[in-house]
């Protein structure tokens, strides 16, 4: 389990309240969860750990050698990850690192053209043109396509 109340609700079937008077009532049910909680910490400080400086692990590859299936083994590298790095040092030595994590650039907006003005006014006069009474022969209102005569 994840160490998380709702893990242990779901595992166990039982209400949030459940949970929490079991805790209340049991000082050893509330140690234990502690416990849980912790160690699922330490887990995922251990693996953010090793994302973050990269490692390696042994893979096993069956073979066929002289007619034989033989089991192989070899090593595969995981190379390090930025992110992880970041979100590591940010957290572990806030004063140096709590800022450096990339945050996205807001877009440059560009001066709008002589040629997008023209072309917005187009469009616009289009869409008037289309969407006025009166402006084909059947007259159609503004909340109805125009009818197909053919």
């Amino acid at each position: 389990m994840g160490g998380e109340s709702y893990h242990l609700e779901a595992a166990l079937q039982v209400a949030p309240a459940v949970i929490a008077r079991w805790e209340e009532e049991h000082p050893a049910f509330r140690k234990a969860r502690q416990e849980g909680e912790e160690f699922a910490d330490d887990t995922v400080t251990r693996s953010l750990a090793q994302r973050a400086v990269g490692y390696t692990i042994e893979r096993v590859k069956l073979m066929r050698i002289d007619g034989k299936v033989v089991p192989v083994r070899y090593p595969v590298c995981v190379i390090p990850n930025v992110k992880a790095c970041f979100l590591w040092l940010a957290n572990r030595r806030p004063e140096e690192w709590g800022d450096v994590l990339p945050r996205r650039r807001p877009r440059k907006v560009k001066p709008e053209s002589e040629h997008d003005r023209k072309v917005k006014d187009f469009f616009r006069t289009l869409n008037k043109a289309v969407n006025t009474p009166g402006a084909d022969e059947q007259g159609t209102p503004d909340d109805q396509p125009p009818q197909n005569p053919g």
